[in-house]
């Protein structure tokens, strides 16, 4: 009778071991790691592993094992749950799942018992399998198919695992992908808006130069073209004070409009004399605007003369025409209430223009004068007492 029931028991365990390896067709057999210190333990798992038909190696120690997994290629490990010598099973596990995070944990126990079988539960094994496994009371068929499912299972959690991890990885170059093309949106968003801050810039450019040509050129007479351009530039720019110095016929710069928004009347003249002989010598040769913001700017500009001007905001520029000089204008008021930002870009636009009808006034009075050459402009130094004199 028992020898009836050894081969019923074989041929069980054989039809299990072909159901178990035509259950992963055209898949690599599984790696098992054997974990127990116990030598028949061992074995025995051993034995019923080649039942399952799974590859396997075999560890005496935590260490054996780590090293084993360090270099891969490591699906399941059994794990001996009577573990001792100083390593316990949950210890194992940890460290085993610190070295492979998808490793599959199946813990074996000589005899079932509900602490081990809790164990399982906390150390979230994908089974536990009560012995025991070797001896006469070893059911060798019932193992073999416990085992052969246990396999499969973790199998399919290390794939999901491993499907997991590639998910996450395609997730990540996503989010790199996300973020790369958030960049390039960002820095299109950018250019189109700079491109369309220049766009508007030229658009107000070319607005403002049009209706300073239109206005200025309607205009033959020198004191009335001073008096509309300074009105403009008072329109653009709010109140100020201001001058314009133009070239005499001795070749040097007298003053020929202004205008006084702050300025003590009792000390203009001075003062407006003073800047005569002074800005247009440092400006007449400049082809840029020029800024001037505080007190130290202005010494560094006009030395000791910047006295002159004390901690006032200066915008100062040359209208040229043909690369001569034909008026130097300055705008200044005080530092606490400085011009706006894009000022000086607008006297940039209108001084050529500016220069342009100066020129132009220049042509008409040759023509008209009997063929005596223009030797500049004449100026008295006696102002009317009203805030624009010209």
């Amino acid at each position: 009778m028992a020898k009836r029931r050894a081969v019923n028991e074989t041929q069980a365990a054989g039809k299990l071991r072909k159901k178990s390896a035509a259950s992963i067709p055209g898949q690599a057999p599984i790696s098992v790691l054997i974990l127990a210190q116990q030598a028949e333990v061992s074995a025995a798992a051993g034995e019923l592993l080649r039942e399952c038909g799974a590859r396997f190696w075999q560890a005496r120690t935590l260490e054996e094992a780590e090293s084993m997994l360090k270099k891969g290629n490591i699906d399941t490990i059994l794990l001996d749950g009577s573990l001792s010598q100083g390593t316990d099973a949950r210890k194992a596990a940890a460290s085993m799942l610190d070295i492979s995070p998808s490793l599959g944990i199946i813990l074996l126990s000589s005899e079932p018992n509900l602490d081990e079988a809790m164990l399982a539960f906390e150390i979230g094994a994908i089974d536990y399998i009560p012995g025991p496994f070797v001896g006469r009371h070893a059911n060798r068929a019932s193992l073999v198919s416990l085992l052969g499912r246990a396999l499969a299972r973790g199998r399919n959690g290390v794939q999901r695992e491993k499907q997991v991890q590639k998910l996450k990885k395609v997730c990540r170059r996503l989010n790199d992908a996300r973020r790369e093309m958030t960049t390039h949106f960002d820095s299109l968003c950018n250019d189109m808006v700079n491109a369309y801050q220049d766009m508007n810039q030229q658009i107000n450019r070319v607005t403002l130069a049009s209706e300073f040509r239109a206005m200025v050129r309607q205009e033959l007479d020198i004191e009335s073209c001073l008096r509309n351009v300074l009105e403009f530039i008072l329109t653009i720019s709010g109140p100020t004070n201001a001058a314009v110095f133009l070239p005499s016929n001795s070749m040097d710069f007298s003053l020929g409009a202004y205008v006084n928004y702050d300025l003590p009347r009792d000390s203009l003249d001075v003062l407006l004399d003073h800047l005569a002989d002074v800005v247009p010598g440092k400006v007449q040769d400049e082809t840029r605007v020029l800024q001037h913001r505080s007190y130290d700017e202005l010494y560094n500009w006009l030395g000791d003369d910047a006295a002159w001007l004390e901690e006032s905001h200066t915008i100062s520029l040359s209208c040229r025409h043909e690369d001569e000089c034909l008026a130097v204008v300055i705008l200044f008021r005080d530092g606490t209430n400085p011009f706006a930002e894009n000022l000086a870009d607008m006297m940039a636009t209108v001084a050529p223009i500016f220069a342009e009808q100066l020129a132009r006034i220049i042509r008409v009075h040759n023509r008209t004068s009997s063929g005596h050459e223009w030797h500049g402009f004449d100026y008295d130094d006696d102002f009317s007492d009203g805030e624009t004199a010209y």
